[in-house]
């Protein structure tokens, strides 16, 4: 929703919410008006509540900023991981020219290993992910417990991996809609 649509609409419904409460005041209580105590304290009254309603405009209009700001950063680092998985997972994929399944399983672990380190020094992949969104997170975390998975079989025979790139392309995927929800929020 455009934020200047949202706070012409809150102005507009604080006024005819003010003029409701003001009528029904005058009408339910019309002693209300004679006292000059009244008309204080239903004046303050008023006055406050239009403050709140200011308050959580405000305060709702200084969160949809913040949001936006960090987009571009987030897009940025989501780039980032999208362009580190592919490039692991065309490598990934001459591993399958090797013959000798020894050599195969002892390239695949180190390969895996790398993937979860993340393209950064001194973290991880989902370390990495965690400075992006939960979302970004919660799908980098997914794929690092199947990744887990596969180290923990300790024989990586070529036969698990048959369907291994199909799933990882499928997590690229995946942060790759992530990246055009957020590019959808710009």
């Amino acid at each position: 929703m455009n934020l200047k649509f949202f706070k012409h609409k809150v102005f507009l419904w604080s006024t005819i919410l003010l003029c409701i409460i003001i009528s029904l005041i005058t009408k339910l209580w019309p002693f209300v008006l004679k006292d000059d105590v009244w008309i204080g304290f239903t004046g303050s009254i008023l006055s406050g509540l239009i403050t709140l309603v200011g308050v959580i405009v405000t305060i709702m209009d200084i969160r949809i900023r913040d949001a936006r700001e960090k987009i571009p950063q987030q897009l940025m680092l989501l780039d980032d991981l999208i362009y580190f998985l592919e490039s692991q997972l065309k490598l990934i994929e001459k591993l399958n020219e090797i013959k000798d399944d020894k050599v195969f399983s002892e390239s695949m672990e180190e390969r895996l290993k790398w993937i979860l380190e993340g393209p950064e020094d001194g973290g991880s992949i989902s370390r990495f992910a965690s400075q992006i969104n939960l979302k970004t997170y919660q799908i980098v975390r997914e794929f690092q417990k199947e990744v887990d998975l596969y180290l923990e079989l300790k024989q990586l025979r070529r036969s698990y991996f048959y369907n291994f790139e199909d799933r990882y392309e499928k997590y690229i995927s995946k942060l790759n809609n992530e990246k055009s929800s957020l590019e959808f929020k710009i």
